[in-house]
């Protein structure tokens, strides 16, 4: 049995972070031929659906870069190595250090759906006052200030956005710690900023698909993606798939590296693969 798990973001999504027709319409033929697929993506359940609109997903899906799992047959949540009450407090203090706005991001595991929560520090400069506004935009996202974090929510992970080279020297100093891990990139616009998202370090994409995988009895398990936060994804799949505008390490990885995210290299490549 195939399996197939999709990153979104510089992915299986546009520049736009859209679905284009060609990619939707792809994902409808995977589902006419009963070839299973997900997403393992470091968006939250909300984020992540407020892009994928009215698209069916059926199996297991990945997101906050394995830290949360959705069950829809099961109508369950699952997490895997949430942030501690040590975890975010030392977070916090080098967010505080470096001048930067956490955002800390939870979810209710009580609830019946995956209800998101974003507790956020003073805003301080006009991108973050951007991304904050870019939450609230969300679907069942509900935002708090950061006094309003109680223990029935579980921290999923922290994000925050500034000028690179602030960013990049935490992420390296996040990096250097034993049980965080950090992943960045650049803002899409305006150029010279970057965002970074702090998770637990045991936490990541490969062991929550490892956990997916251990539901069935033998499984093909293929992988698309193309940054740092797929790697572990990469280290366990049977084929691994790049696009072209993948970070170098992934491309090393990769099987095959594919046509760009932007003109629907994954799509292309399906098509071809599975003869849809």
């Amino acid at each position: 049995m195939d399996f197939i798990f999709f990153d979104l973001d510089g992915t299986l999504l546009n520049r736009q972070s859209e679905l284009s027709t060609f990619t939707r319409d792809t994902l409808l033929l995977l589902d006419k031929h009963d070839i299973a697929y997900s997403v393992a993506t470091g968006r939250t359940f909300a984020s992540a659906t407020q892009i994928l609109g009215n698209h069916p997903l059926t199996k297991s899906q990945i997101y906050n870069n394995g830290v949360t799992l959705w069950h829809p047959y099961e109508n369950k949540l699952s997490f895997n190595h949430t942030l501690t009450a040590h975890d975010i407090e030392s977070i916090l203090l080098l967010a505080s250090c470096s001048g930067l706005t956490p955002f800390v991001s939870g979810i209710d595991p009580n609830a019946s759906e995956p209800v998101h929560y974003i507790f956020h520090g003073p805003v301080r400069t006009h991108i973050e006052q951007e991304w904050l506004n870019y939450c609230g935009k969300k679907n069942d996202v509900r935002i708090h200030p950061l006094e309003a974090i109680d223990g029935r929510v579980a921290v999923t992970n922290i994000s925050m956005i500034g000028e690179s080279d602030n960013v990049v020297s935490l992420y390296h100093q996040v990096n250097e710690t034993k049980s965080l891990i950090a992943y960045s990139g650049p803002t899409r616009e305006p150029s010279g900023f970057r965002w970074l998202d702090i998770h637990h370090r045991y936490a990541s994409k490969g062991s929550a698909i490892e956990e997916i995988k251990a539901r069935y009895k033998k499984i093909n398990i293929i992988c698309f993606g193309d940054n740092d936060n797929d790697v572990s994804m990469f280290e366990i799949a049977n084929e691994c798939y790049a696009p072209a505008n993948a970070i170098d390490e992934i491309k090393e990885m990769a099987t095959q590296v594919l046509g760009h995210h932007n003109e629907d290299g994954v799509a292309h490549f399906l098509r071809e693969r599975f003869n849809l």
